[in-house]
């Protein structure tokens, strides 16, 4: 079973600038949870890509297909 250390769910209004950061994310170890979503909240809409960062990464492994 899949241990996880951290969640978090990245937000943003443009998707270029959601894109940026998730790459951010991604090259720290972090691994794409399900498909962007949207939300509307106090500033307005926004993007969100929630994301997990594995307890302990394998080299070579990639999101769910471990």
């Amino acid at each position: 079973m899949e241990k996880y250390s951290d969640y978090i769910i990245l937000h943003a209004a443009e998707a270029n600038t959601l894109s940026e950061e998730v790459k951010r994310y991604l090259q720290e170890g972090w691994i794409l949870l399900g498909a962007p979503f949207s939300h509307t909240g106090e500033s307005g809409a926004e993007i969100c890509q929630a994301l997990l960062k594995p307890d302990n990464m394998r080299p070579g492994s990639i999101g769910f297909n471990r």
